[in-house]
């Protein structure tokens, strides 16, 4: 038989605004975009390009971290509910044993 799972859940509610707060960097600076080259250079429209494409990997990492922040609240809401429903109900069974 398999022991019952004990879940951590302030420990999961840590690790959620742990990982949104890695977000938190990402998004509010980032790279500098340019849109246009500082100067008329051969390569200054690969580099707006280069950086455009740094912006929007950047804005994909800081995005998927948040989902996954908000993932592993919600795992760790379900869980602390789950326990708060075993509570009540071991304290129904010990009180109507008495």
């Amino acid at each position: 038989m398999t022991p019952p799972l004990k879940v951590d859940v302030p420990a999961l509610e840590a690790l959620a605004r742990q990982l949104a707060g890695l977000s938190d960097p990402l998004t509010s600076g980032g790279i500098t975009h340019e849109w246009q080259p500082p100067v008329a250079q051969p390569t200054g429209p690969a580099a707006v390009g280069v950086t455009a494409a740094a912006n929007h990997v950047v804005g994909e990492a800081a995005a998927s971290l948040l989902s996954f922040a908000d993932d592993v609240a919600g795992a760790a809401r379900h869980y602390a509910a789950r326990d708060s429903e075993a509570a009540l109900e071991i304290g129904t069974t010990m009180h109507r044993r008495r």
